[in-house]
């Protein structure tokens, strides 16, 4: 299980912002090879704003949210927000989107681009979950002793100072993991380690290196290792190998390389800059023969040109005849 700053459960615990929560949930799918995707959340969730509505003030966690119930304290508490995260294999929530695709199809309707699937990951329905809950504590008005009228007079309290603004509210962001036993119709820990998608991490750095020039598969693999090791997991346990969201297959490193090269050069044909120009494009001006222009007008792309020494690539023919049309600017 995955430490936390302050545990209330085997699975339960809490900590004061977001970025916080992010971490653990990272450690956490690390730890256990498992990977979770955000299904729905609250606007704003992790920063939002308790003034633009109101609020029940709570003093313990109501059977009907979600997860586990926030145990009593003393300290009374709203519920600002919640954000679930479903298991990769979960249920598919995109049926119905699929269905209407498939639909309009079929009926000649406008045809859509399917989005491209880098990995497939395979649905089972899944149940488990990872669950987020912002709260705001107001420890100001603890209550020393759980009687029924102090805890009315309390909250009446809390009410008169969220509409005054003079509060201090402490903000949580409480977190519930699941267990083991809560996935199902599918494999977890190590043997799930190739059912992993590639880290968004990993992705990202492949494009840098093929953006740089490294695009041979081996050196690829040699530097991915090296940013896990190194970047990602310095002064850390390392993942097992078999987990593919750190080590990718081959396979998944010639599709990310792939991927990154067709965007360089779609990217490079948007901004009309070749992505890649040989080192003889910087040619010496000096080393073309260059002819007088008659008196009459005459374009410049259709002089003859003698005695160049440079790669007939598109790219570098271009550069050749912008740099002899600046020459040859005053001659006529």
């Amino acid at each position: 299980m995955v430490d936390k700053p302050f545990t209330l459960g085997e699975n339960f615990g809490y900590v004061f912002s977001l970025d916080e929560a992010y971490k653990f949930i990272g450690e956490f799918e690390t730890q256990t090879t498992t990977k979770f995707t955000c299904y729905k959340a609250d606007k704003d969730f992790g920063a939002i704003d308790y003034t633009k509505r109101s609020h029940n003030v709570c003093w313990e966690g109501k059977k009907a949210v979600q997860g586990v119930r926030i145990p009593f304290n003393g300290i009374p508490f709203i519920c600002l927000g919640l954000k679930l995260y479903d298991c990769q294999h979960g249920k598919d929530r995109t049926v119905l989107a699929k269905k209407r695709r498939k639909e309009a199809a079929e009926n000649g309707g406008i045809a859509t681009k399917k989005p491209r699937v880098v990995q497939n990951i395979r649905k089972v329905n899944c149940t488990a979950q990872i669950k987020l809950r912002e709260i705001l504590m107001f420890p100001e008005f603890k209550i020393a002793k759980d009687t029924r009228s102090r805890r009315t007079v309390s909250s009446q309290r809390v009410r008169a100072a969220l509409k005054t603004g003079n509060v201090h509210p402490e903000r949580r962001i409480y977190i519930e993991f699941p267990s083991d036993s809560d996935h199902q119709n599918h494999l977890v820990g190590e043997a799930g380690g190739m059912c992993q998608p590639v880290d968004k991490r990993i992705t990202n750095r492949i494009h840098e290196l093929v953006a740089d020039g490294i695009k041979d598969v081996k050196q690829v693999r040699s530097q991915v290792e090296f940013f896990v090791k190194n970047v990602l997991f310095r002064d850390k346990e390392l993942p097992k190998t078999t987990n593919r969201r750190f080590y990718p297959t081959t396979k998944d490193i010639h599709t990310h390389v792939y991927n990154a090269t067709a965007k360089n050069r779609k990217s490079s044909q948007e901004s009309g800059v070749p992505d890649q120009l040989s080192s003889s494009t910087d040619i010496d001006i000096s080393m073309v023969e260059l002819v007088e222009l008659p008196k009459e007008s005459v374009s410049v792309v259709e002089l003859p040109i003698a005695n160049v020494a440079f790669d007939t690539n598109a790219a570098s023919l271009l550069e050749v005849t912008r740099k002899l049309k600046d020459k040859n600017a005053g001659i006529c």
